[in-house]
């Protein structure tokens, strides 16, 4: 139990360097490419379904301060999208490059949709136009990210249980 939640902290850990620190400086848009939604979608998989919620409560507020544009948007689509993770990772065995690919891409879009969605219901006005970029960005590079996640994820859970 102590050997899955130090996982868990590494894993916690490893995304908000990569989100806060290094994607930064890769990528001049940080909302574009988001490591805490591609580790949303690793714990979602591996976890129960309320505990995939509670994860996804964290880490959309904590996307939501480290954005700092709307607060409460991605609480709500994080949340959204680690209860439907949860509930298909429930029914069927996701595991492999492709199926952890297609989740992290799914939930990517799902998350960004429901976003603009609720920033232009209650917001109003929205270009659409200037979104273009981040989300074919994001699309790629958020599902890239997921399966980095996974494959660290099964790496330290190895290492974890040898010792």
């Amino acid at each position: 139990m102590i050997r899955h939640r130090v996982l868990q902290l590494i894993l916690l850990s490893t995304a908000l360097l990569a989100q806060v620190a290094i994607l930064p400086l890769m990528i001049k848009s940080i909302s574009s490419v988001n490591a805490l939604l591609a580790l949303l979608v690793i714990l979602s998989l591996r976890e129960s379904r309320i505990e995939g919620v509670l994860w996804g409560a964290f880490l959309g507020g904590l996307t939501d301060l480290l954005l700092f544009q709307h607060i409460g948007y991605h609480g709500i689509s994080f949340v959204l999208a680690s209860y439907f993770i949860g509930l298909v990772s429930h029914k069927m065995v996701i595991h492999g490059v492709i199926p952890v690919f297609t989740v992290g891409l799914l939930s990517f879009l799902f998350v960004f949709f429901t976003t603009v969605g609720l920033i232009k219901l209650f917001q109003g006005g929205w270009d659409f136009s200037m979104l273009v970029v981040p989300l074919i960005l994001g699309a790629v590079l958020t599902p890239l990210l997921t399966i980095i996640l996974n494959f660290l994820f099964h790496k330290l859970e190895l290492f974890l249980t040898k010792r």
